[in-house]
């Protein structure tokens, strides 16, 4: 059965198309290039749905960037107000 999601103010019938719209949100940014507006709110709440959301958050998100993972595959990372960086998975926030 489909697992319908809700990731701050956007709604998805399932799973897969959270993942539809998080690859779109992934992939329309250039790499190191700071995520504002909408797209910056949206990972927020995203990111709040992370199982080590306090871990990850640390001292408050800054802004977003994409970036180049070991193995060259595009993930978000978060540059937090203190100068410290994390990268996060989308798939970790989704599943709870």
């Amino acid at each position: 059965m489909a697992k319908p999601q809700t990731i701050g103010s956007h709604s998805f019938g399932t799973q897969a198309a959270a993942v539809t719209f998080i690859q779109e949100v992934l992939y329309r940014h250039q790499l190191l290039k700071p995520i504002n507006g909408a797209d910056h709110e949206f990972l927020l709440d995203l990111l709040n749905k992370h199982p080590r959301k306090a871990e990850k958050i640390g001292s408050g998100v800054k802004y977003f960037t994409v970036e180049k993972a070991q193995g060259g595959t595009q993930c978000f990372y978060i540059t937090r107000v203190d100068g410290s960086r994390s990268d996060f998975s989308f798939m970790k926030c989704l599943r709870g």
